[in-house]
């Protein structure tokens, strides 16, 4: 995932994909995505979204973190 802006490549926080090539002073603008955020899913094309709802993680479960993984995916 990257992590900063890269406006030349144009690649922005929050893309993910695949590396083809790598800069090495372009390698701390990056880290592994084995999953993401609700927020920084928002917007990506996914074309299945897993949201885990148990009470050990209650604070995940407030109202609008439910309503914002919900909305996206069933607007698509």
């Amino acid at each position: 995932m990257q992590t900063l802006n890269n406006y030349d490549k144009d690649v922005y926080n929050g893309n993910i994909g695949f590396i083809r090539s790598l800069d090495v002073i372009e390698v701390d603008e990056l880290t592994l995505a084995y999953v993401v955020s609700v927020h920084k899913a928002q917007g990506s094309e996914f074309p299945v979204v897993v949201m885990p709802v148990v009470t050990q993680h209650y604070l995940m479960l407030q109202r609008n973190l439910r309503y914002m993984a919900l909305e996206w995916r069933l607007g698509k």
